[in-house]
């Protein structure tokens, strides 16, 4: 008798999980699997760094060159080497 009891019981907790899960799923949001992926955000990362340095090799041209230019009397004497990446 009581394992048909807790055969019972555990069959209905079954259909109301189910149910249950079938109301709560539309109320949250889906997962987008392709964000939680660690090697595509890795390569974002590694893109972004070549990115960063990139843009600070050319600031550093501009700047060595908008220097020059100021220093600049007709000679070679005083100017600054352009930076090579």
């Amino acid at each position: 008798m009581e394992t048909i009891f807790i055969i019972l019981a555990t069959g209905f907790m079954c259909l109301l999980s189910f149910y249950m899960g079938l109301k709560a799923k539309g109320t949250e949001p889906e997962i987008n699997m392709s964000a939680i992926n660690p090697i595509k955000k890795i390569q974002e990362h590694r893109d972004q760094v070549k990115e960063d340095r990139k843009e600070k090799l050319e600031r550093e041209i501009f700047e060595t060159n908008l220097e020059n230019v100021d220093i600049y009397d007709g000679s070679p004497i005083g100017q600054k080497e352009i930076p090579r990446g």
